[in-house]
């Protein structure tokens, strides 16, 4: 009977699906690679220089002023303090007005101090007081008349002394007002240094911070800026102000020494040097569509060689216009390397340039101020966001409220309660709602879809200072979140404090909301 085995290949088959030993490329003998260099070219000289020196033109512009979006600019040091702290302000709260004014006051000779009293006396309502506790009411019993309104004092004398000295008409003496005047600009210094001023970048419908920054060269916009330190990529560059240019841009000039960019893995540069197995590149996992993965495998791997660095050193809170960048290589032939953008179009791809106006020369680079790790106080104040899909509308919810004495205070967790029975029918909305709950509801006008903060039959208004009287509807996420309001102490290079206040949106759980059920009869 005939055999049934037959064979069908002689070669073998790879049945391993690691391609691993293939990627290592383990070399068995130091002549083999050689020949292998001389098999793809490598060892074929090219008529060509290595470079070695690159000088670089930059013309440098410092930041010197910032404002809010249409605002007028206010002056800044980039090199005191980062940006957020300029962006960042206090709540004008009876405890910060009472010691505003109480440093006023030692600053100041008796009599002069009582100028000020009588004109500015601390104040607050009594409607304001009714709702404070009973400490806040103490410390309000004890300041109360005793010690300047910091906030009014400095609304009043600001533009005073922008002008030049006290009038003789203010009440000061004489043979004081020079000295009164100086002290008082201190005052006004220490003050504002103090994180007391108001830029008004807070952009409270769209819960983000707006603002702009002056340099000569660009004006640095930030559209809509979530609340952390300023980065490059926060800002676009736009026109200067013609009415207000700024400061003079300084042009610099460095000249380096380019070296061959380096990383951890990288291939070894000498023939005869073998690359560790501190970095595996063949473990990387990659499929048909991890282009990106690739893309940066093919980089490290093959050409990497090719990059070359140039270090720069950049003031911070500046903007840097590269002017010229000219190669000088071992022949002694100087190459312009153009940028990107010269070469292909303005849309092409670049890494850490500003997204710029056609207008505008470039590339920009923009280095923000230092900005150290500040020292976190407790939350002063939050509202969390909550959408009730059923009831149609965007729930507010107060979490922690800050009193006029600057304390806050936790709001109690709603607990809404039946409405009492009747013996006629009533139509009611549905449960009662808590005054701690406000909530919003979309309209459409002019200037488009907004949620807007509604009134609940039977209950009036809230008018809180951080609950927005609109917000857009871009603003919010799909998910619940919260804003809340942080005290910050942040310390500057000249190694003063600043204190500053700063607006947060961070994610919370889900809350527990009352059920809205409308045209109810009881």
């Amino acid at each position: 009977m005939a055999s049934i085995t037959t064979w069908v290949r002689i070669e073998a088959r790879a049945r391993d699906a690691d391609l691993a030993a293939g990627a290592e490329a383990r070399l068995h003998d130091p002549l083999w690679l050689l020949a292998r260099q001389w098999q793809l070219g490598e060892l074929t000289g090219a008529d060509a220089g290595s470079a070695i020196t690159a000088r670089t033109r930059l013309d440098v512009a410092r930041i010197d002023a910032i404002r809010a979006v249409s605002a007028p600019w206010t002056s800044i040091d980039p090199t005191q303090a980062p940006l957020d702290v300029a962006l960042s302000d206090a709540p004008a709260t009876v405890e910060i007005r009472a010691r505003d004014g109480r440093m006023l006051q030692a600053m100041l000779a008796p009599a002069d101090a009582a100028v000020f009293l009588a004109k500015y006396p601390l104040a607050i309502d009594a409607t304001t007081l009714a709702g404070l506790g009973l400490a806040e009411r103490r410390f309000c019993a004890a300041m109360i008349g005793r010690v300047p309104d910091g906030d009014a004092v400095a609304e009043a004398i600001a533009p005073i002394l922008a002008a030049g000295d006290f009038p003789s008409s203010f009440g000061i003496a004489a043979s004081s007002i020079a000295s009164v005047s100086a002290r008082c600009r201190t005052w006004l210094a220490r003050r504002d240094a103090a994180g007391r001023t108001s830029l008004g970048a807070w952009q409270s419908d769209q819960l983000a911070y707006g603002f702009e920054a002056r340099t000569s060269t660009a004006r640095l916009v930030a559209g809509r800026h979530v609340a952390g330190p300023v980065r490059w990529s926060d800002v676009d560059a736009a026109p200067p102000d013609a009415a207000a240019p700024g400061a003079a841009s300084t042009p610099v000039v460095s000249t380096a020494v380019p070296s061959h960019v380096r990383y951890r893995g990288a291939p070894a540069r000498r023939y005869w040097d073998l690359e560790d197995s501190a970095v595996v590149w063949p473990a990387l996992s990659a499929g048909p569509g991890d282009v990106g993965r690739l893309l940066a495998i093919e980089l490290g791997l093959t050409f990497s060689d090719d990059w070359l660095v140039v270090p720069l050193e950049l003031p911070r809170g500046a903007v840097a216009r590269v002017v010229s960048h000219v190669v000088t290589d071992t022949f002694g032939v100087r190459i312009l390397v153009r940028g990107t953008t010269d070469l292909d179009a303005p849309a092409t791809w670049h890494f850490c340039e500003l997204a710029r106006d056609a207008a505008l020369a470039g590339p920009l680079v923009f280095v923000p101020p230092p900005a150290g790790p500040p020292l976190v106080g407790p939350v002063l104040d939050a509202i969390a966001f909550a959408g009730d899909d059923v009831a149609d509308v965007l729930w507010a919810i107060d979490r922690t409220v800050l009193g006029e004495d600057g304390v806050p205070s936790s709001s109690p967790a709603p607990a809404p309660t039946a409405p009492a029975t009747s013996a006629r029918p009533v139509y009611t909305l549905g449960p009662k709602i808590p005054t701690t709950m406000h909530p919003y509801r979309m309209t459409t006008g002019t200037t488009g879809v907004k949620l807007v903060l509604s009134s609940i039959p039977g209950v009036t208004l809230t008018t809180r200072r951080e609950l927005p009287p609109q917000i857009g509807v871009g603003a919010l996420p799909s998910r619940p979140v919260q804003l809340q309001l942080t005290a910050m102490l942040q310390r500057a290079s000249d190694g003063s404090y600043r204190r500053t206040i700063r607006h947060d949106v961070v994610d919370v759980p889900a809350p527990v909301l009352p059920p809205l059920d409308f045209d109810q009869a009881r």
